[in-house]
C-alpha cells in the first residue's frame, strides 16, 4: 500500500487527512512501513495500519470533555504561573524602590548631621596608618570626625562618602574609613 492510498484509508476512517501526520506516524514506528526510497515513498503494511485504525479510534479514544478539561487545567495553570511571575517581578520592583528612598533618606538625614553614630580618628592614636596621619598633617587637625548613618558617612559636615563604595566590606566601618583617609594623602 502506498502512501496516498494509506492517506485515503486515514481520511475515510476519521483519523486524519494530514499527509505530515501520516509521515510522523511511519518514522516513530507507529504503522509498520518499509522506504523504498525517497521518490518512490513509503511501502505501508496494510494489516498494521489497519491495527493503527483500530487503536486510534477505539483503544485512544479521546473523550471531548476530558480534552477540554485538560487544556482548561493548563491553561488555568499557565494563567496562575504569569501571574506568580508578575507578582515575583512587583515584589522585587517596590523592594527596589524600597532600597533606593531609603538611600535618598538616609542621605538627607546625613547632610541635616543627624548620625546614628560619631566616629572620631586622633592623630596620636598608634594604630592609625601612617597615610593617614600624613592627612591630617595637611588637613590642619588634629581629631577629625565621621557621622554614620545607615550607608553613608559624612566626613566633618562637607565630603558625603558612601560606605559600598570604601574597599574592603568585611573590615570594621572604622578601619575603612581611617583607609579612605590614607587614600586622601594620596
Amino acid at each position: 500500500m502506498t502512501t496516498a492510498e494509506a492517506l485515503l484509508r486515514l481520511e475515510q476512517a476519521g483519523i486524519t487527512s494530514s499527509k505530515q501526520m501520516l509521515r510522523r506516524w511511519l518514522r516513530q514506528g507507529k504503522i509498520e512501513a518499509v522506504l523504498l526510497s525517497k521518490k518512490q515513498g513509503y511501502q505501508i503494511d496494510r494489516q498494521s495500519l489497519e491495527a493503527f485504525i483500530v487503536k486510534k479510534r477505539y483503544l485512544e479514544d479521546e473523550d471531548p470533555i476530558r480534552y477540554q478539561l485538560a487544556y482548561k487545567k493548563g491553561y488555568q495553570a499557565g494563567v496562575i504561573d504569569g501571574r506568580k511571575e508578575a507578582t515575583a517581578q512587583a515584589i522585587e520592583k517596590r523592594e527596589a524602590m524600597i532600597a533606593y528612598e531609603r538611600r535618598e533618606y538616609q542621605k538627607e538625614l546625613i547632610l541635616k548631621k543627624c548620625y546614628e553614630e560619631t566616629i572620631e580618628i586622633n592623630y596620636y592614636d598608634s594604630k592609625l596608618p601612617a597615610q593617614a596621619k600624613r592627612f591630617l598633617d595637611a588637613f590642619g587637625s588634629k581629631t577629625v570626625h565621621f557621622g554614620v548613618l545607615g550607608e553613608f558617612a559624612l566626613f566633618e559636615g562637607v565630603d558625603l562618602i558612601e560606605l559600598s563604595d570604601l574597599p574592603y566590606p568585611n573590615r570594621t566601618v572604622r578601619k575603612r574609613l581611617e583607609n579612605w583617609l590614607s587614600n586622601q594623602a594620596r
